[in-house]
């Protein structure tokens, strides 16, 4: 029997029921989120095992991993069991899962539909609380060859300057162009500036001959699609 004055570890379950064993005879893929938490955490706190903290501290978040993200070192420690040292253990694996996915999708061989910029970006902006205007360029082959955060707003808008877009845009070549950013509120509705952003960023690169394959709206797991829209 468990002490009840220890914490009680990850070894103190059954062999079968340890998160490290299952994924070793099953795969990652096998373990519930609560799981994966558990074996970045290691130890629970006195009469909580580890997986049972894990299970409040997904739930106090509605089970939603992409607000545990957004949350703070310290934010994320005030939740119990889960201090500073384990609180930053997790916000490091969710960054290492984001930049995975990332690279996963910038190592393709070409991005040519809403969908693959999309996946790119939304790891990048699904967790931020501000706004932010990203741009994918791309050459004539239409692989990713740089990406720029070319703004940081507030809450819910963001200053855009046409001309350092299409200098970027010139300065390292690029024949086409994705345009995107997000709306930390979760809903994908464009307002009017940024109607009048795709309009503007549109004219100034059919000035200039580059392609701006689509303005992309990040909004937590939602996209909007200024081309599938029409405004292209």
């Amino acid at each position: 029997m468990i002490d009840d004055d220890r914490h009680i570890t990850v070894k103190d379950w059954a062999s079968d029921d340890q998160p490290r064993e299952k994924l070793h005879k099953k795969g990652a893929q096998s373990l519930s989120n609560a799981e994966l938490l558990a074996i970045l955490v290691r130890t629970g706190v006195k009469n909580i095992d580890v997986l049972e903290c894990c299970k409040r501290l997904l739930a106090r978040y509605d089970n939603d991993l992409n607000k545990i993200a957004q949350l703070s070192v310290e934010k994320l420690s005030e939740s119990e069991g889960i201090g500073e040292v384990k609180a930053i253990t997790i916000l490091a694996a969710i960054e290492l899962g984001k930049r995975r996915s990332i690279q996963e999708w910038e190592n393709k061989k070409s991005i040519t539909s809403p969908q693959e910029a999309f996946n790119i970006l939304q790891p990048m902006l699904c967790h931020l609380k501000h706004e932010e205007v990203w741009i994918l360029l791309l050459d004539k082959k239409n692989c990713v060859i740089d990406k720029r955060c070319i703004s940081k707003g507030g809450l819910t808008a963001s200053v855009v300057d046409v001309r350092v877009v299409m200098g970027y845009a010139l300065q390292v070549q690029a024949t086409g162009m994705f345009l995107a950013h997000n709306h930390p509120s979760g809903n994908p509705t464009p307002s009017k500036e940024d109607i009048n952003l795709t309009k503007k960023i549109n004219d100034a690169c059919k000035l200039l001959d580059i392609r701006l394959l689509d303005h992309i709206i990040v909004a937590h797991d939602k996209m909007y699609s200024f081309l599938e829209n029409g405004y292209i």
